[in-house]
């Protein structure tokens, strides 16, 4: 059993800075294994938990008002 999570990189936003950026700065090159970071919880819970429940897909309705309309 393994896990996975897609850290996003985000849209470029002024005075925004996502999790994926600080990860991959070259001071943080050894976060996910420093112990207490969140990079060492998530490490740890993939290597040593099992999913026990059977995973139900959530279906989640499509937002039309959110969508952008013309081209791209």
């Amino acid at each position: 059993m393994s896990g996975t999570m897609k850290i996003s990189h985000g849209l470029p936003t002024p005075g925004r800075e996502y999790l994926s950026e600080i990860w991959d700065k070259s001071e943080n090159h050894s976060a996910d294994h420093t112990p207490g970071t969140f990079a060492a919880y998530l490490r740890r819970s993939a290597e040593s938990l099992e999913q026990q429940r059977p995973m139900k897909p959530v279906l989640l309705p499509t937002l039309t008002q959110a969508l952008l309309e013309g081209p791209c």
